[in-house]
Order: C-alpha cells, then sequence, then structure tokens
C-alpha cells in the first residue's frame, strides 16, 4: 500500500509541557540556526494532530529532530 511507500518515519523527540509554553518557545528551542520557527511550529503541530496553537501543560508532544 501507500504506507509501504513512504518510508520509516521521521526521527522525533517528547516534549513534555510545562506551563507557560507555547508552540513558538517550543520551536524555538528545537529548531535549528537559521531555521524559520513557523516551519518548526507547522510540522510539531502536524506530527501531533494539532487543530491550532492550543498545548496544555503536561501534554507531551512529538517533536522532529533536525
Amino acid at each position: 500500500g501507500a504506507a509501504e511507500a513512504e518510508g520509516p518515519p521521521p526521527p522525533t523527540i517528547d516534549h513534555v509541557v510545562s506551563a507557560g509554553d507555547t508552540l513558538w518557545a517550543i520551536a524555538s528551542i528545537h529548531s535549528g540556526p537559521g531555521t524559520d520557527i513557523r516551519s518548526t511550529i507547522g510540522a510539531i503541530a502536524e506530527l501531533n494532530g494539532l487543530e491550532g496553537a492550543t498545548i496544555h501543560p503536561g501534554q507531551v508532544l512529538r517533536i522532529p529532530k533536525g
């Protein structure tokens, strides 16, 4: 099927959301130098099925590595 052709999923790390965390702050921590933080936010949202920017303390987000 189509899933077989996609190859392995990209490597990720888990990030536990703390009180006061925002997607922007999390993405800025995990973005490489020169990376557009907005693209990292988009990748985080897609990986975690987020509909918007609302996240909650204790929530575990998968973050793309690299």
